[in-house]
């Protein structure tokens, strides 16, 4: 898998990036029951993550949820898909994804297996209408396990245990510019369809 997949939301993020993993979380940062899905974000974006383009199609669900699905190229190995579940939860006035790895063992087949664990991205959409992501810092969540600050474990991918309560304190009184990492920015594409007539 290209490494900057893992960068990706690592979204990614969705979204690793400068590390193979994410920390992750054996709890979100807020009850999904009360969770409303981000329309702002449905559809196409574009962006860079290298020198490549790179796409996240965003998907809004009926239960509320969204689907994030990471489609990039590479010039040595070629197109890589990644895809995710997710729901946003908005803490002093910022804007975090809580991201599950979605999983298809089976390409063929819509059965989808999904992680157990969280990770978290910072996301902000800027009045002109650009998507800026930011992913959870591994080194600094390692950082704050050590020094109990948060509560966890510290192994070659760090686990937070801490519940959502807590988690959301820590992230409220962190500093944004270090907990954060920034891994690029995106904007809407619009697409002009042709006809459904043959």
């Amino acid at each position: 898998m290209p490494k900057k997949v893992l960068g990706s939301i690592c979204l990614v993020a969705a979204i690793g990036f400068v590390s193979c993993e994410p920390p992750k979380s054996q709890n979100p940062l807020s009850d999904p029951k009360g969770a409303k899905a981000d329309l702002r974000l449905a559809g196409l974006w574009a962006g860079h993550m290298n020198k490549d383009v790179d796409y996240i199609v965003f998907a809004p669900r009926e239960d509320q949820m969204m689907d994030l699905v990471l489609i990039g190229q590479d010039s040595k190995d070629g197109a890589f898909t990644m895809h995710y579940e997710f729901y946003p939860t908005t803490i002093d006035g910022k804007d975090y994804m809580n991201l599950r790895s979605k999983f298809f063992p089976d390409p063929d087949s819509e059965k989808f297996v999904l992680s157990p664990t969280f990770f978290f991205a910072r996301y902000e959409i800027s009045k002109d209408g650009i998507l800026s992501l930011w992913p959870m810092s591994d080194d600094e969540v390692k950082k704050a396990i050590t020094n109990e600050k948060l509560e966890g474990n510290v192994d070659a991918i760090p686990m937070i245990t801490a519940d959502s309560a807590k988690l959301s304190e820590f992230i409220k009184n962190a500093d944004p510019e270090e907990l954060f990492w920034f891994m690029g920015k995106y904007k809407k594409a619009v697409i002009d369809l042709p006809s459904t007539e043959k």
